[in-house]
């Protein structure tokens, strides 16, 4: 009996397993986490060749060759000289759409012109294609071969894709259809999400307890405010990934847990990157220098602020007659003088004279160095213009990190670039001007974390590997919430300079899911629905904006006196949000404008480690379209286009975040919107308010300076408005706002529930 036992036992059924791959503009990194067993692997390049120094052993060569016709299409880790080298991530751009590149290009991604110019016609762009195809079919066999042994058996359940904040949906099709031809018989899900968010699960996963604070306290910030000891059991990060070619960027939410619980995190703003970085693509004048600077390159992605410094040197050995021109440079050489920046710029802080000596290579062979030093200024310059576009998106998020966290937010930062002292002392001053403390300031990389080249590739496949449901999303204390933001008649200013609510109208939560949400519209009233994943048991009627992230835009509402009310289905075929509107005449209460429910699809995106409304391969026009034509002004234009190619990821597979930085208190989906003539409007109030009955929760307009645009907080915002319109304190406080703009009406009643 034991022995036929035996031989009917079934061998227990493979692990799961999750792969995560980065497409690196240099080189490519993919990564395996088997939740059950908590192993992570790295794949390995395991067919030979040699880094060159930049980039890790084991990873993968970015490099194809498509342009001169010849194969291979792409050679693995072996540098193919004398072929013109091209970064396969670089040429997405060109395979997708050339406006979109043009585009990429004025922000300051200089290589993505160059590769279109490379990729004009048809037959380059084809042989583009299958060259990136050979290097995912590399990975794939590499995987296969690593794994195929006794003991490894897991079947690879989903497979996530780190991208940039920038790529559009158009993007994700072909990137989708490459790993599909080239990853043989996978059929499970492919997932997307932006190399900022991936870094975000790498470090929340594996280094926690440098992005959670331990308490501080009691003590001062940087502009000498005392502070009470805090536990930060909710904390902002920002996590900014100083990567060679450019820059991500994304604002965190870190709710910390019991010792049972794992902590929680969520991202508060969409991520960003920028073009820009120690070794960013050379912005070249003419596809000619362009094909002789790649083939000068024994790595054939040439570097920016590298780059400004090489022809630097080479000007100053043509006045020193080691060369006639310029032409006369070796690739060797020009190695030479790269790989010598690389290592000098590492410990050159904009204070220090340091000098860097040119080495050259004469005719015979030997080496020796120019008499005088390259000057100081021009280094200085050439790192200011090759970072230029990376420090301004930085410079904005870390000012909305400061907001959202009362200048507590800590700043992770990580990457190639920040071992350039240049780029770790322009964070300081960044933070400095921001009222960060220097110490919130965090370079990992100089705080024992390892391996970091995987970084991103871990992250993607931790983010997979752990997603939530969206009834796991729900259960774990998740609430909604409308913000408004309001606008006089009077009010001339900017409409996107005018600050939303500090605080939103409680219509959703666990345990109180019936709250329906009252507030009148002037025509110009904007409303959106916020969500706060850790509101929990609170017993507030109101979520606060810095927890929460946006998830419905209604944009402006028509005028009237409007009632929503909001819960959530769960059925076989998924979980559901449904919103109740029903929006009354305001001068004749019995003319009802709109009575209607409108049902949304919910899903995780796993990048965000949050709950959306829609499908992820959807518009916002596909997505909410029809509630737009519904409560916005006939006048008002009701989408942005519905253009796939011209939807960014960040705008089209997720909501806007709650903050941007240069608007101060939100993001309106869809285009800027004028104001509707003021002769038309002239009669109405600029706002209302009234007081709440029963259930019922008022969503009480903002009266009070923006505190951003001002860059100091107005405490107390709930306080009696009339208190607020002295002859000393009226156009200090509310430069935009009259008093005769303020007008109280009556309570809606309670017909006007949906």
């Amino acid at each position: 009996m034991g022995r036929r036992g035996a031989s009917q036992r079934r061998p227990p059924p493979p692990d799961d397993a999750f792969l995560g791959i980065d497409l690196g503009t240099t080189s490519s990194r993919a990564v395996i986490v088997v939740p059950k067993t908590q192993q992570t692997y790295d794949v390995l390049h395991t067919t030979g060749g040699s880094s060159n120094g930049r980039f890790t052993e084991g990873e993968f060569s970015s490099t194809i060759y498509p342009i001169d016709g010849n194969v291979p299409l792409y050679n693995g880790n072996i540098i193919a000289q004398g072929r013109v080298a091209m970064s396969a991530k670089l040429s997405f751009p060109s395979l997708v759409s050339k406006k979109f590149v043009m585009e990429l290009y004025q922000e300051g991604y200089a290589l993505v012109l160059s590769h279109l110019e490379l990729l004009k016609d048809d037959g380059a762009r084809q042989r583009a294609v299958e060259g990136i195809k050979e290097l995912f079919k590399t990975i794939s066999r590499c995987l296969d071969t690593q794994f195929s042994g006794e003991g490894d058996e897991f079947t690879i359940r989903a497979i996530g894709l780190s991208i940039p904040a920038h790529w559009t949906l158009d993007f994700e099709d072909l990137y989708r259809s490459i790993i599909i031809e080239t990853f043989n018989g996978f059929q499970g899900e492919i997932k997307f999400l932006t190399e900022a968010e991936a870094l975000g699960h790498y470090l929340f996963r594996d280094h926690h307890k440098l992005i959670i604070p331990a308490k501080r306290g009691p003590g001062k910030n940087s502009k000498g405010e005392k502070y009470e000891e805090q536990d930060h059991g909710r904390s902002v990060v920002l996590v900014l990934d100083f990567g060679g070619h450019n820059m991500n960027g994304c604002i965190m939410d870190i709710v910390s847990g019991s010792q049972e619980e794992y902590p929680g995190f969520y991202h508060l703003t969409k991520a960003k990157d920028a073009g820009g970085g120690s070794e960013q693509g050379s912005d070249l004048n003419s596809s000619l220098s362009y094909h002789s600077s790649f083939k000068s390159l024994s790595n054939p992605i040439n570097s920016k602020w590298e780059h400004y410094v090489a022809e630097e040197c080479i000007g100053m050995m043509m006045e020193e007659g080691v060369i006639r021109s310029r032409q006369d440079v070796k690739p060797e050489q020009r190695q030479l003088i790269l790989d010598d920046f690389n290592a000098f710029k590492k410990d050159m802080p904009e204070s220090s004279n340091k000098k860097f000596y040119v080495s050259c290579l004469l005719r015979d062979g030997s080496k020796a160095y120019l008499p005088e030093p390259l000057d100081h200024g021009e280094i200085i310059a050439a790192h200011k213009k090759a970072f230029e576009s990376a420090f301004q998106v930085a410079d904005s998020m870390i000012k909305e990190a400061a907001v959202l966290s009362n200048q507590a937010a800590r700043i992770i930062v990580t990457g190639g670039s920040i071992k350039s002292r240049l780029t770790e002392e322009k964070l300081k001053e960044l933070c400095q001007k921001h009222g960060i403390d220097e110490n919130n300031l965090v370079c990992i990389a100089k705080r024992g974390v390892h391996g970091l080249n995987m970084r991103v590739a871990h992250g993607a496949a931790y983010a997979i590997a752990h997603q939530l449901s969206v009834k796991e999303f729900m259960n774990r204390g998740t609430a909604f919430g409308m913000q408004l933001r309001t606008f006089g008649t009077r009010t001339h200013r900017d409409r996107d300079q005018e600050p939303w609510n500090d605080q939103a109208s409680l219509i959703f939560s666990q345990a109180r899911p019936h709250n329906p949400v009252r507030f009148n519209s002037n025509g110009l009233c904007e409303c959106k629905i916020i969500c706060d994943p850790f509101f929990r048991d609170s017993k507030s009627d109101f979520l606060l904006y810095n927890k929460c992230y946006d998830v419905l835009d209604f944009g402006r509402l028509r005028l009237g006196r409007w009632t929503f009310y909001m819960n959530i289905i769960d059925t076989d075929q998924g979980t559901s949000l449904r919103l109740q509107g029903k929006g009354i005449d305001y001068v004749n209460p019995n003319r009802v404008l709109l009575k209607k429910t409108w049902v949304f699809d919910m899903y995780t995106n796993v990048g965000a480690n949050a709950v959306h409304l829609g499908s992820p391969d959807k518009t916002p026009y596909e997505i909410f379209g029809e509630i737009w034509k519904d409560v916005r002004p006939d006048k008002q234009e009701t989408s942005t286009t519905s253009v796939r190619n011209e939807q960014t990821r960040e705008g089209s597979r997720r909501m806007p975040t709650r903050n941007n930085e240069k608007k101060g208190h939100g993001v309106c989906l869809g285009n800027a919107l004028p104001p509707m003539e003021l002769s038309t409007i002239r009669h109405l109030p600029r706002s209302y308010s009234h007081r709440p009955t029963g259930n019922v929760i008022e969503a009480t307009p903002r009266l009070g300076q923006d505190d951003i645009l001002e860059e100091h907080s107005t405490e107390n915002r709930s306080a009696d408005s009339a208190s607020r319109f002295t002859s000393a304190n009226l156009t200090a406080v509310n430069q935009a706002q009259r008093v005769e703009d303020i007008i109280k009406v009556e309570p809606v009643s309670d017909d006007d529930y949906p």
